[in-house]
């Protein structure tokens, strides 16, 4: 076994070698696939004549979409091979046929942890048991609600077809199973659907017992506790334990019965023959995901002597999922001879040469025997013998798939290239230039155009700012003087408390701090911080000024930009989707790009503006200001200690705060003129960048060319050019194929 066990280990040697290859190839198929849903995006905001004219509507994305999403099946199934890290073999076939005790002959594992039973299906949880030398344990990974909900509920109401919504688990709970029944009776399937509809019951029924371990977590058990976690109750009545239900795979370590390839592992596939719904999908994933080899277990049983239907279909499924592999060097039938009646054990080995390997032995399917319960049988018949066919088949199974994923790709991008060029080609003849002089007269138009509505922008925003100006910012001056008579009115009432109640806590206050000094400094400090924040309003105003000058300047570029513009959300949305388009068009216009994200960049607001001038004005109410001059407490104290001291107190720092207040209103009131000077300045900066600068005629040139359809609509000498529309799908064409190709390149290479 030492030469099989080396083989072995260069096979999952060279697996690992390719992998890289492997991640990079998906990769390049996950943009291809993402490139197409993109061209699709941009395909379908055509309208139709202009995609009837340019050709782009009889190209089939869909076929296309399918056809990357074949190679990323094709590829992820490889990859699912070469990211094993160990070799691993399947055990399927029919229930009550040995599978469970063959893998307790195999490993060092008995009916506690993998349970045997010859009355029905005993085996709940597909399970994956690793070979170590070391390790007896098993790690559980358990559903959450969702992903139980997901996985298998979803599986059953897609079966059944219920007439009440079974998506989550209260609706579970709330099962109908009699009305459930009575419309299963008129199916025609009846038959096959009413075990389905039992195991749903005794979910319901069995809920308590399995709910609470929904978490989604990973359980270490110890293999003497297993059995609960992996089979089904053995008496089947309402309340049964049924944890089984919350496990979403198990993962086994023990000791093998071949102890010289380390690497092995064995996989206990979903039982074939139980009636749940989608069991066929999911034992075909089994087998495409998880395993290198299949052995199937047949036990020639009274009633089970022959090769039947369903023994037939299940090598089928097995075919399905070997891929490029050959069928005998995948799969071999394992005849079970414990306990074996002569006449039947005949009757299946002739069944057998005849109807799977067609009168030549093992021509098509290799046949094992063994008594699956004799550990020596199984060693040396089985296992023995599966390890040193693998040792030899496995590195050209390997390569058959590795090739066959390649020839799908390649097949796969040679299809998509070939489609994406013809729609290029066609975008190429239909896409011709208009006569140079016709660009640069529209292009000094339209550069002329726009000027004199920005000019009249501009012209507005400077009276705003003339000191002398008629212009008055009536809203600002009358929220200030709104604010004004609000603060007094609040200092005046007891600071928001009511004059007696503020005196009395003075009072207390004091009369606890032996002295006024400490209550006035807080209520000091408290003051001041609630006049700048009753100012913040300002905030408001100020961001309203900003608005209207995004509105005029977009009002302004409107009058020859208007196809341009986005105008559904607010003006500086607006201003945000042109310069996106003026950033992604083919001929790009850089600076008219910086000159929008400048104007609306604008740095105006309440605290960045108006607050520091505020600060200065509230400085009359510190404690004591940090410069060690006289401050308000200076002015309010001292107070005797009592009530009339604390209704002194509070006239003391009322009157302050009114003088702070006066302060503040007279310094804002010239805040409209700053801000107004601010935004005109921030106007005629935007307006010199945008048609002024040394690049604006030529990028007028751009704009004109890469926005013709928009700006002149399509029907004259220039109906047959590119519009922005047009241009995005181009541009997408043109990422598919540079993706696409680069796989066809990668495959070359390698």
């Amino acid at each position: 076994m030492g030469h099989v066990a080396d083989s072995i280990e260069a096979v999952l040697w060279r697996r690992r070698t390719a992998q890289p290859g492997i991640e990079a190839e998906i990769t390049r198929w996950e943009t291809t696939r993402d490139g197409l849903s993109a061209l699709g995006n941009a395909v379908a905001a055509l309208p139709r004549e202009e995609a009837e004219r340019t050709g782009l509507a009889e190209l089939n994305l869909p076929e296309l979409s399918r056809l990357a999403e074949d190679s990323l099946v094709e590829l992820r199934a490889v990859r699912a091979r070469v990211t094993r890290r160990t070799v691993n073999i399947g055990v399927s076939g029919q229930s009550r046929n040995g599978k469970s005790t063959l893998l307790q002959s195999m490993t060092d594992l008995d009916d506690d942890q993998i349970p045997s039973g010859g009355g029905g299906p005993v085996t709940a949880v597909r399970s994956r048991v690793f070979h170590s030398a070391t390790r007896r344990e098993a790690l559980l990974t358990l559903h959450t609600e969702m992903s139980f909900c997901a996985d298998v509920l979803s599986a059953y109401a897609a079966a059944l077809a219920l007439p009440a919504r079974l998506g989550t688990l209260d609706d579970l709970a709330a099962l109908d199973s009699a009305a459930a029944r009575s419309e299963l009776a008129l199916r025609p399937d009846a038959a096959l659907l009413e075990p389905m509809l039992a195991r749903l019951e005794e979910m319901r029924d069995g809920l308590g017992s399995f709910r609470p371990l929904l978490t989604g977590e990973s359980r270490r058990i110890e293999l003497d506790a297993l059995r609960a976690w992996v089979t089904y109750p053995e008496r089947n009545e309402a309340g049964a334990d049924r944890r089984y239900l919350a496990v979403r795979d198990a993962e086994i370590h023990c000791p093998f019965l071949v102890t010289e390839v380390a690497s092995l592992g064995l996989v206990d596939l979903p039982g074939l023959g139980e009636i749940v719904p989608a069991a066929e999908e999911h034992h075909l994933a089994g087998l495409q995901n998880d395993v290198d080899f299949v052995l199937v277990v047949k036990w020639p049983t009274d009633g089970n002597q022959l090769w039947r239907r369903e023994d037939a279909q299940a090598l089928e499924l097995i075919s399905k999922a070997r891929g490029s592999a050959a069928q005998r060097d995948f799969t071999a039938i394992l005849v079970n001879t414990g306990r074996p009646d002569p006449k039947r054990l005949a009757a299946l080995e002739d069944d057998l040469l005849k109807r799977v390997n067609l009168g030549d032995p093992g021509s098509r399917v290799p046949v094992l025997r063994a008594d699956v319960a004799d550990r020596q049988q199984v060693r040396t018949g089985v296992l023995e013998h599966v390890l040193a066919h693998l040792a030899d088949a496995l590195p050209r199974m390997d390569e058959a798939a590795l090739r066959r994923a390649a020839d799908r790709c390649a097949v796969n991008a040679a299809s998509i290239s070939a489609a994406v060029d013809s729609a290029l080609a066609a975008l190429r003849q239909i896409i011709t230039p208009t006569g140079t002089e016709v660009l640069l007269e529209r292009a000094v138009k339209l550069h002329r155009g726009v000027v004199a509505p920005l000019r009249v922008w501009m012209a507005d925003l400077a009276e705003r700012a003339r000191p002398s100006g008629a212009f008055e910012d009536k809203e600002f001056l009358d929220q200030i003087d709104a604010l004004r008579a609000d603060i007094r009115t609040w200092a005046t009432d007891g600071f928001g408390e009511g004059t007696a109640v503020w005196e009395a806590r003075a009072l207390a206050e004091m009369n606890i701090d032996a002295g006024a000094a400490v209550f006035a400094e807080r209520t000091l400090n408290a003051v001041r911080v609630q006049i700048a924040e009753r100012f913040a309003a300002l905030d408001l105003i100020i961001s309203r000024r900003r608005n209207e000058f995004w509105q005029g300047l977009v009002d302004a570029l409107a009058v020859e930009l208007g196809p341009l513009l986005d105008r559904s959300g607010g003006p500086d949305l607006t201003l945000r989707v042109l310069a996106e388009q003026l950033g992604e068009a083919d001929a790009q216009c850089p600076t008219m790009v910086r000159s929008v994200q400048f104007a609306l960049d604008i740095h105006l607001d309440f605290r960045t503006r108006t607050l520091p001038r505020l600060r200065q004005a509230l400085s009359v109410l510190h404690p004591e200001p940090a410069g060690g001059d006289l401050g308000a407490l200076a002015v309010v104290l001292p107070v005797e200690r009592s009530a009339k001291g604390a209704h002194d107190l509070r006239r003391r720092i009322e009157q302050l705060a009114r003088e702070a207040v006066q302060e503040a209103a007279a310094v804002l009131v010239t805040e409209p003129l700053v801000i107004a000077t601010a935004l005109a300045a921030y106007g005629e900066q935007f307006e010199d960048a945008f048609i002024r600068s040394d690049e604006s005629e030529r990028e007028f040139r751009r704009l004109a060319e890469s926005f013709r359809d928009q700006l002149w609509p399509p029907g004259g000498a220039d109906s047959g050019l590119a519009t922005v529309r047009v241009q995005r799908v181009r541009g997408a064409l043109t990422a598919v194929r540079t993706s696409v190709t680069g796989s066809e390149r990668s495959r070359r290479e390698d």
